[in-house]
């Protein structure tokens, strides 16, 4: 009698899980955006969607169907991961880039003190209270990396004065340069760190995104915290071989840098990196990595607005 009784429990058990499974992984599930770039045409919402995919896809989706209209984009599908971390994955377009980190510190302090040491300039800041602002809100770091500290009471003043300006040209450093804000330190109390980074003649990162191939997150150096792994296509990995030999030859260090924000910038201690790998470190849990290597792996979003998410009802005939 036992016996029966037991048997009948754990086939009411199987039955129970076979139903739950197939009444949530099978729930439907729909997310609408708004498109808020102006002159959006048919190949940019192709691409769009192709992204919108990859990423649903990476978070466990299945059965996809998207469609557009002239100012929208709307996503059905079946249930992957939970709604809450598939909403965080569409707030951030995920432009990923490495730059080289300027450690030039007395030259851009100069840049700031002496505005007739610019040679040049796209985005010259012009009135000198700028400037002393500049040296009153920001505590220049004379032992690390990174430029300066700059505490949340002078966030948004410095991203007016520089992160938001375009890159300045500096004679004494003979390139260009842009400033990010990278994440909150914990040993800091909060503060920000601020970089400064080479870009391009025409203001670009001489890696980007477009060239990675694969994205996964793994299990980190501390327990219970995971980075991301980068894999790049060949064109890639030639181009990351010759920056981190020259960063390299330098004793730099390479920013990676996510939507402006530096999530990490290792040294490159052993040489050039062949092969095309590297990997993303940010104390992430596995949730954030997990994420976060669904954005990065995904491809670049287009500025969207999520105006609608939730569960679909199923239609009678549906059932």
């Amino acid at each position: 009698m036992k016996k029966r009784y037991l048997l009948s429990c754990v086939l009411f058990s199987i039955f129970c899980l076979i139903a739950c499974d197939g009444l949530f992984s099978g729930s439907k599930a729909q997310i609408q955006f708004e498109i808020l770039e102006d002159n959006f045409d048919e190949n940019q919402k192709e691409n769009a969607k192709l992204v919108i995919q990859k990423r649903l896809q990476s978070l466990g989706a299945r059965n996809i169907e998207i469609t557009t209209t002239q100012k929208n984009i709307i996503a059905n599908y079946e249930k992957g991961a939970d709604s809450i971390l598939t909403w965080q994955s569409f707030q951030t377009t995920g432009k990923l880039e490495f730059f080289k980190v300027c450690q030039e510190k007395n030259l851009i302090i100069d840049h700031f003190q002496k505005m007739d040491t610019i040679a040049e300039s796209t985005s010259e800041i012009s009135e000198k209270t700028n400037i002393e602002n500049i040296l009153d809100i920001i505590n220049f770091n004379s032992g690390d990396f990174y430029l300066a500290y700059v505490t949340k009471e002078n966030k948004a003043r410095v991203e007016e004065l520089l992160i938001d300006k375009e890159p300045v040209f500096i004679k004494s450093l003979g390139g260009k340069i842009k400033f990010s804000f990278g994440k909150p330190d914990e040993y800091q109390q909060g503060r920000l760190p601020l970089y400064a980074v080479f870009v391009s003649s025409t203001n670009e990162a001489p890696l980007d995104g477009s060239y990675i191939t694969q994205s996964k997150a793994v299990t980190g150096y501390t327990e219970n915290r995971y980075v991301i792994d980068l894999l790049m296509n060949k064109e890639g990995a030639l181009i990351w071989e010759q920056l981190t030999d020259e960063v390299y030859r330098e004793g730099g260090n390479i920013a990676i840098v996510i939507d402006n924000v530096v999530y990490s910038a290792p040294s490159v201690s052993n040489g050039k990196i062949s092969g095309g790998r590297s990997q993303v470190s940010g104390n992430f849990t596995r949730d954030e990595a997990t994420m976060m290597a669904s954005i990065i792996g995904s491809g670049e979003l287009p500025k969207l607005k999520i105006i609608k998410m939730g569960a679909l009802k199923e239609t009678s005939q549906s059932k």
